[in-house]
């Protein structure tokens, strides 16, 4: 009895006919014998991936944003309006529920007086 052999190949790409018959495969598989399991190798799903908005380094960020305005002596209602923004975004930052990117990150280090590598290291 002759091993089967189990190869799967993207849907974008499938075998060539050449590697097919080299590999003794059908060319065309009947819709009858394509199962959910089948498909999700086709597709290739899995997990989602961790959003950065939950890692260790943003933790670090958001609490050296706080630190940082604590130290200044302003409170999130002050530091809000030096950025032109409302006390409720400073407190999603500094809370983790909103993200910061580099150019918030930047209006941050210029308010609090410190420089943007402070907030990275």
């Amino acid at each position: 009895m002759a091993k089967s052999k189990l190869f799967f190949f993207s849907a974008l790409a499938p075998p060539t006919r050449a590697r097919a018959e080299e590999l003794e495969l059908p060319l065309c598989i009947p819709f009858w014998h394509i199962t959910l399991w089948n498909i999700s190798f086709i597709y290739n799903l899995r997990k989602p991936m961790n959003k950065a908005i939950y890692s260790q380094t943003h933790k670090g960020i958001i609490e050296k944003l706080k630190q940082a305005r604590i130290a200044t002596g302003l409170d999130q209602k002050e530091a809000g309006k030096l950025l032109g923004k409302t006390q409720s975004y400073v407190s999603k930052i500094e809370s983790g529920q909103r993200r910061v990117d580099v150019v918030q990150l930047k209006s941050f280090a210029k308010i609090y007086k410190k420089p943007l590598n402070f907030f990275i290291d």
